[in-house]
């Protein structure tokens, strides 16, 4: 079976761009997989970028796009996590990055206050690389120190910042071990009592 085809929310993202939200897109004898089980010979209508209807019986509204899907799969989008997603261009490259590593030293290793979404680029190259490859969102972390920073929930779409913006400060990112340069040479035990102290945790309380 020929499982090749764009993921069903990743279609919808690309579908949101511009013009292209304007029209009609129908999805056609498509195998829908979901949490809700797998339904075969299924038809998906777009509008304006959203999924008006689904089903084996929606109709094809005059003047769609029609993607024949028979013999494919479709899902839902992914969802990449602790990625550099929307930071990173080119890794060997530091100057092409805003993960926050270049903003620590031994003496700083604590920047809870940086937030990624300061330095999203929406427009970023691999964006489109990971979207063709089925994501349609993802957690873009930072690293780097203690507390490297916050996170942010992001969509791929084709969009700014604050309209990709799902969850703008996700979590709080703490880096243990080698990498939490600053705190006793990368001892975990000192960088657990760095946190204790930051966070007033009691003694013995499991971390």
């Amino acid at each position: 079976m020929n499982v090749t085809l764009s993921l069903l929310v990743a279609t919808v993202v690309a579908a949101s761009a511009g013009a292209a939200s304007a029209q009609s897109i129908a999805i056609t004898g498509a195998t829908l997989r979901s949490d809700q089980g797998t339904r075969d010979n299924v038809t998906i209508i777009l509008k304006n970028g959203r999924i008006s209807e689904l089903g084996s019986r929606a109709n094809v509204p005059a003047g769609a796009r029609v993607i024949d899907a028979k013999g494919r799969i479709l899902t839902t989008g992914l969802i990449a996590v602790g990625t550099r997603l929307g930071l990173v261009e080119v890794v060997e490259v530091v100057d092409v990055g805003d993960t926050n590593e270049g903003g620590f030293t031994d003496a700083h290793p604590i920047h809870a206050a940086y937030n990624v979404i300061d330095g999203y680029n929406p427009n970023s190259i691999v964006i489109d690389v990971a979207r063709n490859g089925g994501i349609t969102s993802t957690a873009a972390a930072p690293s780097g120190g203690l507390i490297a920073g916050q996170s942010a929930w992001m969509t791929l779409a084709d969009a700014s910042v604050s309209e990709n913006t799902v969850d703008s400060s996700a979590a709080l990112h703490v880096t243990l071990g080698k990498g939490a340069r600053g705190v006793g040479d990368g001892s975990r035990g000192h960088a657990l009592q760095k946190l204790r102290a930051l966070f007033a945790i009691p003694l013995g309380a499991t971390l």
